[in-house]
């Protein structure tokens, strides 16, 4: 009986210090990443996502409460802020005041479309819980995610009046956004930015500047 408590309890300690280990490490990380970034830095740019400069796809959905018909086509003329979120995602919960805020401070300057990586009831639940006030469509099948690339959530995209891609990357805090709405940003491993060229000329020269792939629900 002794041997076997004994046993039990060596167990146990060998199971604390791998978890004070794995603990360690993960501080550790996350340390690097704060170090690299800094306290006032701007969205992180990931080598994922559409680059700057590229036509944004267009797309049609059902927002999610108002059941209204969302084209991003019909914000041209209009700056616009795709945020791509998922219900799971922590950060996405605490940006999601801060999307609220924006929402009604520069709804007369930009557009802003909150999209939704999850079920219906997922993504309902999710405005429910956070109080979410925005534009939300749900992207059941990650369709729209992986039109524009998105590997990782809370991402957004800052679009000019032509759909074009000004930036875009993560935005984990309130502060990553409010950088990439004036459109600054941290290069992730300092991996250049893919660059594409910027339509110039009057909407209805860009007009004519079409991606061969384009989407439309």
């Amino acid at each position: 009986m002794n041997d076997l408590w004994t046993a039990s309890y060596v167990l146990l300690w060998i199971i604390v210090a791998v978890m004070a280990c794995s603990l360690v490490g993960l501080l550790r990380q996350l340390g690097l990443i704060q170090a690299r970034l800094g306290p006032e830095a701007g969205a992180l740019i990931t080598p994922e996502g559409l680059g700057r400069g590229t036509e944004a796809p267009d797309f049609e959905w059902v927002e999610l409460f108002t059941k209204e018909h969302i084209r991003l086509q019909h914000f041209r003329g209009s700056r616009v802020l795709l945020v791509f979120l998922s219900p799971t995602c922590v950060p996405c919960r605490d940006l999601a005041p801060h999307l609220n805020q924006v929402f009604s401070q520069h709804r007369k300057q930009i557009e802003l479309l909150a999209l939704c990586s999850g079920s219906v009831d997922a993504c309902a639940e999710f405005a429910r819980i956070t109080g979410l006030r925005v534009p939300l469509i749900a992207d059941v099948t990650n369709f729209i995610g992986a039109l524009y690339d998105v590997k990782f959530t809370p991402f957004a995209f800052l679009l000019n009046e032509h759909a074009v891609v000004l930036i875009r990357g993560v935005v984990n805090t309130p502060a990553q956004l409010e950088a990439l709405l004036k459109e600054e940003g941290t290069l992730q491993e300092e991996k250049p930015w893919q660059m594409a060229a910027i339509p110039q000329g009057n909407g209805a020269d860009a007009d004519h500047m079409k991606q061969e792939t384009r989407a439309s629900r």
